[in-house]
């Protein structure tokens, strides 16, 4: 991933740049890059969970409208024409990020997943929803060098939602730093 990362950036920088753009614009594709490749392999690759792409999904729809508005407020008088093509901008970028949630939604969603029910609560406002519930991971117990118990997952590397100690990577050196788990551990 990191490859493609710097493949795709290097590439779009020296396109930039051989059709004689500011130097401004290749700036800006670097930052966009990684937020892009990220939202890219998001869409291919992964489940169709909003989870961990917040952040790259958001940061490449913000980047060209932050890097717009700050264009217009260093400028010194900024035309009425500047600020509507910032407006156009913003946007346009509202409706491609309402697109991408839209379109995932519609055709990546797996509602039949959904059966958890849940009730958000403030006050005397309650809101019902559904989740899709936390997998069950099978995990084995295994004890440490040291007598200390801890759980290991035995088909993945994932834990999910076993407590206190759960770890798919079991180091027989760890032992308890005090007589209570809140003292911490020593390796």
């Amino acid at each position: 991933m990191v490859l493609v990362l710097i493949i795709a950036s290097s590439v779009l920088i020296t396109l930039a740049r051989a059709r004689k753009c500011p130097p401004r614009i290749p700036l800006l594709l670097a930052a966009m890059m990684p937020s892009a490749v990220a939202v890219i392999a998001w869409f291919l690759v992964s489940p169709p969970y909003f989870r961990f792409i917040w952040g790259p999904l958001f940061t490449l729809c913000a980047l060209p409208g932050v890097w717009a508005g700050s264009r217009i407020m260093a400028s010194a008088s900024p035309s009425r024409r500047d600020w509507l093509k910032f407006t156009s901008l913003s946007g346009g970028i509202a409706l491609s990020l309402v697109a991408v949630v839209a379109f995932t939604a519609a055709f990546r969603w797996d509602s039949a997943s959904m059966t958890q029910r849940s009730t958000f609560a403030i006050g005397p406002l309650a809101v019902p929803y559904v989740v899709t519930p936390v997998v069950e991971a099978e995990i084995a117990d295994v004890t440490l060098a040291s007598g200390l118990k801890v759980m290991s997952p035995v088909t993945s590397d994932q834990c999910w939602d076993r407590y206190p100690l759960c770890t798919p990577l079991v180091n027989q050196s760890v032992t308890k730093a005090g007589t209570r788990i809140s003292d911490g551990f020593l390796p």
